[in-house]
């Protein structure tokens, strides 16, 4: 069965490829433009429902890092995949490292890391909000 993946990103050409990319190669993509509206769609279709938070760290409206500390509180097994221009921020900011995708990405590095992420098992790690991290992208 494909995966569901909540993808989070304010840019619309960003979401547009990422979403045409992902759903070419069989994923089913459900898309906001900011951390609030993701948390709605969420409740809409229930975070049971998600395979796989993509989400840009500097999404709007309650953030990136917001959104993931609040999805992963309400489900831990969640997989996340952050995008950002800056990686090294995120571990300064978390504590500890997660798999991220780094902007600008290509179509392949999208492939790639969406599907590395949805195969692996998150590893469970003490931190902020829950967020853990699964093989290394």
């Amino acid at each position: 069965m494909p995966a569901t993946i909540l993808l989070v990103e304010h840019d619309e050409m960003v979401l547009t490829f990422a979403s045409s990319v992902l759903r070419f190669h069989g994923y089913t993509v459900l898309h906001a433009r900011n951390g609030a509206e993701a948390m709605r769609m969420a409740d809409r279709v229930g975070l049971e429902g998600i395979d796989l938070l993509l989400t840009d760290v500097d999404a709007r409206m309650l953030g990136g890092l917001g959104l993931i500390r609040r999805c992963t509180q309400l489900r831990p097994d969640l997989k996340v995949l952050c995008m950002t221009e800056r990686p090294g921020r995120l571990e300064d900011e978390l504590g500890y490292g997660c798999q991220t995708i780094v902007k600008p990405f290509g179509y392949r590095e999208l492939v790639e890391s969406v599907e590395a992420c949805c195969a692996a098992g998150r590893a469970s790690h003490a931190g902020v909000g829950g967020l853990g991290s699964g093989v290394g992208v």
